[in-house]
């Protein structure tokens, strides 16, 4: 049985009809393959924090426009209990206190 997941709203209420439609389309597509890759990228590099996953797939020549695009889709998989914070520590790319993730 495959789980159902619900997003954020794109869209506001108060948004043009164009707008409810493309969000509406947009929820089911490419934001939900985006969030399965990154929560298997979080599988297989587990304890990462965001600066670093997004370090690493910018590194294996994902655009940096697609490496946001996954970060707003990390936290989307964190809603959903697909993974996970499991404490903090100093990222190693920008050298502050930030969350880990592993898949739940």
């Amino acid at each position: 049985m495959q789980q159902e997941i619900n997003f954020t709203p794109i869209a506001r209420r108060n948004d043009p009809q164009t707008s409810q439609i493309a969000a509406e389309r947009t929820n089911k597509g490419k934001r939900g393959a985006d969030m399965g890759y990154i929560v298997q990228f979080v599988k297989y590099n587990p304890r990462k924090t965001v600066g670093e996953i997004c370090q690493l797939l910018i590194n294996q020549g994902i655009s940096f426009h697609k490496v946001t695009t996954y970060q707003k889709r990390l936290y989307d998989a964190a809603g959903q209990n697909l993974i996970r914070s499991v404490g903090e520590r100093k990222c190693e790319e920008t050298g502050h206190k930030a969350r880990v993730w592993v898949c739940s």
